[in-house]
């Protein structure tokens, strides 16, 4: 299960979710098992500013101006700023499992309910959770209570 994490965009304004970083280039964000997941696309335009004009018009692949819009209804975050033949495009990603029933994924090291973390006095368990968002904290991510109990609740970057 995908779960919303900090958009750290490059120099040029790409980015992947931490979680899709392991698909190969040319494998569709679709094909990953993000089981529960619903995706959309959506394409930068060249009627969409300077930043269109220089991406377009000029050559310039920085996009990092351009700011995509969600498509309609509640529940997308961002997975992936990426550019195509086509042109630049954003990927969202929504859960379409009903909210209580979602598995719980860790935002520290991003375990879940089905693959957790195995220490040696057995598997995590979850410090905090909560279940219609999907998230928690594993008792091997102690570290990022403080940050859940100040309302974070995005998956932690993986460098």
């Amino acid at each position: 299960m995908l779960v919303p994490a900090e958009i750290d965009r490059d120099e040029y304004g790409y980015w992947l979710h931490p979680t899709l970083a392991d698909i190969a280039v040319d494998t569709p964000i679709t094909d990953h098992p993000a089981a529960g997941m619903e995706f959309r696309f959506v394409a930068m335009g060249p009627d969409e500013g300077a930043v269109a004009h220089r991406y377009f018009e000029q050559g310039d692949p920085d996009i990092t101006d351009w700011s995509p819009s969600a498509p309609d209804g509640e529940g997308w975050f961002v997975v992936a700023i990426y550019d195509t033949e086509d042109g630049p495009h954003c990927a969202f990603a929504r859960p379409t499992a009903p909210r209580g029933e979602m598995e719980a994924t860790c935002i520290g090291c991003g375990c879940t309910d089905s693959r957790a973390c195995v220490t040696p006095s057995g598997p995590c368990s979850w410090l905090r959770l909560d279940r219609g968002q999907g998230v928690g904290v594993c008792s091997t991510c102690a570290e990022h209570v403080a940050r859940w109990d100040s309302g974070e609740r995005r998956l932690a970057g993986r460098g």
